[in-house]
């Protein structure tokens, strides 16, 4: 798009240099087509997800050589090269990873009427090759965009958009300027090795995406105590705390909720402020630690657990998100946060292991051993509550969840709701407001995955159950995410 090949053309007359001739005077208006369009992309498009942009109209040299392509049987390759040839005015946009790509093709799509798009790449697959990669759009600007004064002489262009990683590039960089500048034709063993490398990259671009992928989830793990964290303070009669002085403080509780909500910033600018009038606090150490490993400061994250450390020597909380942070072992640190450490774990397998196989009695049996071994009150009642669910003792259920005191928007919140509807279904109770209930906490909570709730061992046993009204309860875990 760029550039042109070193293509062969055999000099005609007519057509061609009337397109040339009028092309020269056109190519002011698809530069500023080109840049209008990066102008858009760079104002619009989520920013972390690119890494540079760049745009052009192409160059006279390149149109002229198009314009005299000619095929194999000696016909001009472009009848109208001015409305065939396609990428007059273009747009590069080098991302970081794979799915990245899709994302801002996603999202071009949001500001610009997309006429065709081409994943160059699959074409190249199909061939039983490795080579260029990248994906190919054709857009022109939208109603609302065409009818606007300043963009009058822009209403019938079109541009061609690329999008690629920037192993992509990288690849298609090099490839190009060796063909542009071989006078004939690349070697066979040349090509071969190009095409090897190629590949090579492929595997290079789906590391990073893994590497994306495992950091967004240590992240996500993070998250996930902390909110519960929060749903242990629900659980909390806060009152005697506020009279002794010693709970937690509305600022901190605050910063808390600024960090569940993704605004890490705010969230690291209020426990820096409580820190400066209460230096020795520890929870707000930790809370800020966390802010900042979720805000991509993991130096900063460690420099707060070594000032905490110094302060009150080393503690198994310091230790253990000091552990999240360091070692990155995003599995073991998804199971830590939300069950509350290994001294748990077997107790847990078993437990969830008898919800999964429909064995309600037994699992409720491993849960009051939890909760009498110290693990995690609200998780502790949720799970009992879901085996009586199992074994259609809807009274023993909502005697359990009433007993809890959760915060809106957060993972428990949904569960808590998603059995509910189970039990209006089982008690043939009508269930049109609560399936519109959990839509709506759902859609307020984007953060819940199914493949991370307990929800996910009870809906195996009910499977195992085979009750009549299975079909009907399907239809609720169909609405959580996952």
């Amino acid at each position: 798009m760029f550039a042109g090949r070193n293509t062969a053309v055999k000099p005609r007359s007519g057509e061609p240099e009337k397109a040339v001739a009028t092309y020269v005077k056109r190519r002011p208006t698809h530069e500023g087509f080109s840049a209008y369009i990066c102008g858009l992309i760079e104002s619009y498009i989520d920013k972390s997800l690119i890494h540079t942009t760049e745009n052009r109209a192409k160059t006279l040299d390149s149109f002229e050589r198009k314009a005299h392509k000619i095929r194999e049987n000696g016909d001009l390759y472009y009848k109208d090269p001015l409305s065939e040839i396609t990428d007059l005015s273009g747009v590069r946009i080098i991302v970081f990873t794979r799915d990245n790509v899709d994302k801002v093709c996603t999202e071009i799509g949001e500001i610009l009427d997309i006429i065709e798009i081409e994943d160059v790449g699959e074409r190249v697959y199909k061939l039983g090759k490795f080579g260029y990669q990248s994906k190919h759009l054709l857009v022109r600007l939208g109603e609302d965009r065409k009818s606007l004064f300043e963009n009058s002489e822009f209403v019938d262009l079109v541009c061609e958009i690329q999008v690629r990683t920037i192993l992509q590039h990288a690849w298609a960089e090099m490839e190009h300027d060796i063909q542009y500048k071989s006078d004939n034709d690349i070697p066979v063993d040349l090509s071969k090795r190009f095409s090897a490398l190629a590949g090579l990259l492929e595997l290079a671009d789906q590391e990073f995406q893994r590497i994306q992928t495992d950091s967004a989830n240590l992240k996500q793990a993070v998250k996930v105590e902390l909110i519960n964290d929060l749903t242990q303070e629900g659980l909390t009669d806060h009152s005697s705390s506020k009279l002794s002085g010693t709970g937690p403080t509305t600022d901190a509780i605050k910063a808390r909720d600024l960090v569940i909500q993704g605004r890490y910033k705010e969230a690291i600018d209020l426990y820096s402020a409580k820190l400066a009038i209460e230096p020795a606090d520890k929870t707000l150490y930790i809370g800020r630690s966390r802010a900042k490993f979720l805000a991509g400061d993991v130096r900063g994250a460690v420099a707060d657990l070594d000032v905490l450390d110094s302060i009150s020597g080393n503690s198994s909380s310091t230790a253990t998100l000091r552990s999240i942070i360091e070692k990155g072992d995003s599995k073991n640190i998804i199971f830590q946060a939300l069950h509350g450490g290994q001294r748990h774990s077997e107790g847990l397998a078993h437990a969830t292991e008898a919800l999964r196989a429909g064995e309600g009695v037994k699992a409720f049996e491993e849960y009051n051993k939890l909760e009498a071994s110290g693990y995690n009150k609200a998780f502790s009642l949720i799970g009992k509550a879901m085996c009586c669910v199992l074994e259609r003792d809807t009274d023993g259920a909502n005697s359990f969840m009433e007993t809890l005191s959760i915060r809106s928007a957060t993972p428990m919140a949904v569960n808590i709701l998603c059995l509910k509807t189970i039990i209006a279904i089982m008690d043939k109770n009508d269930t049109e407001q609560l399936l519109l209930n959990l839509g709506e906490a759902v859609a307020g909570f984007p953060d819940y995955h199914f493949e991370v709730s307990p929800l996910r061992d009870l809906r195996s046993g009910l499977s195992m159950k085979g009750y009549e009204d299975q079909s009907e309860i399907e239809k609720v875990f169909a609405i959580l995410p996952s």
